[in-house]
């Protein structure tokens, strides 16, 4: 229903110079960087809203390793870069299971099969504006966005959102937070237990929810909560980007007590001081997270698997920092891009083999280690 607010000249000229420039078929980070020119406005982090870089969300999507029959929500989509990170994950294994012989004509349709249910969800109605703007960028326009207030009680969700709730698989999401940023309605606050008040018992070594509800409460403690009621009980798993006071803060011990009653924690990844630099220099995590079939007072035994990202692949003006080797030379890899050919007026796509500098980033490497550690905790 979105309408262009421009006239026929200006429209005119914007596709005379855009018209040889395959946005689509372009370098994904090359997409990035152009995206962050056009909606920087929302990248300051004034409301907590504030970019997860690519390869953050690509590292979260490589982890949990979502597939096409999975329902995939992201609660505060923001411009929605966790689901066009899952989609695109998703579309490249479609294509590498369809040159499989092995495989069936049923599992390799292609592009359908990389289209799982992508949901969004944000309170913010020009964000979410942004976000389909990012789908057809990416050359997707597969996902589902709502816009609601993700942390309101049941009651007042869209029916399709409180549909959800027990009900998602996978999700992805980087949830608002700020030093000013607080949940003061009492009818959101009591639907939470993270929004009561709770009591230590310092003998045993353990907390205790009470009826009183919270004054305030900050807004990703209440989301931990949230996203947990969205995954499904025993198998949904969440992938969340927590600012390091969550985990490691004396203040939030009830919190954590919480989460360990009623998820397993699979990984927790320190994420360089600079991942959100040059917008934001907030300090914070990867967590991820299984749904126990039902909340355990026990104290699980089971390993966690962590990493350190000490590379994160920009420095803290945002500008790329390579890989060098023991001379200091940095270092180069082949890598295949597509390009677009004009032929008598016939555009012809071509791939071609182009040298191109290594990024110093780890969150790659600790991907496929992560990868590895949990097929060998399953045997």
């Amino acid at each position: 229903a979105d309408a262009f607010q421009l006239d026929p000249d200006v429209l005119t000229e914007i596709a005379a110079q855009l018209q040889n420039h395959p946005l689509s078929g372009s370098d994904a980070d090359v997409e990035g960087k152009l995206y962050d020119e056009m909606v920087g406005a929302y990248c300051l982090g004034e409301r907590g809203e504030f970019f997860t870089p690519s390869n953050i969300c690509r590292m979260a999507v490589a982890m949990l390793n979502p597939q096409p029959h999975h329902l995939i929500l992201d609660p505060a989509c923001g411009t929605g870069r966790f689901l066009i990170a899952a989609a695109t994950a998703l579309q490249q294994n479609a294509r590498a299971h369809s040159r499989e012989p092995t495989k069936t004509p049923a599992a390799t349709s292609g592009e359908s099969d990389a289209n799982p249910s992508l949901i969004g969800i944000d309170c913010n109605p020009e964000l979410l504006r942004v976000a389909k703007m990012n789908q057809v960028m990416h050359g997707r326009q597969n996902g589902v966005f709502l816009a609601a207030d993700s942390l309101k009680p049941p009651r007042d969700l869209p029916p399709a959102a409180a549909r959800l709730l027990g009900n998602v698989d996978v999700i992805l999401a980087n949830p608002p937070y700020g030093e000013k940023m607080f949940v003061t309605d009492p009818s959101v606050l009591e639907q939470y237990d993270l929004g009561h008040i709770w009591r230590n018992d310092k003998t045993a070594d353990t907390w205790t929810q009470t009826p009183s509800i919270k004054r305030r409460q900050a807004p990703e403690i209440l989301f931990i909560e949230r996203c947990v009621q969205f995954l499904k009980p025993g198998t949904g798993r969440a992938a969340l980007v927590l600012p390091n006071g969550a985990l490691g803060s004396p203040s939030l011990a009830y919190a954590r007590e919480w989460i360990l009653r009623h998820t397993r924690v699979l990984a927790s990844i320190h994420l360089h001081p600079d991942t959100f630099q040059p917008v934001i220099g907030i300090r914070a995590s990867l967590l991820l997270l299984q749904r126990k079939a039902s909340p355990t007072h026990d104290r699980d035994d089971d390993k966690v698997f962590m990493a350190l990202a000490e590379h994160i692949g920009h420095d803290r003006r945002g500008k790329p920092v390579y890989r060098r080797d023991d001379t200091g030379r940095e270092l180069t890899q082949d890598v295949e891009e597509r390009v677009k050919t004009w032929h008598e007026g016939t555009v012809r796509q071509q791939t071609r083999t182009a040298r191109r500098k290594v990024l110093d980033d780890t969150t790659p490497r600790i991907a496929e280690t992560f990868r590895a550690w949990l097929e060998r905790q399953s045997r």
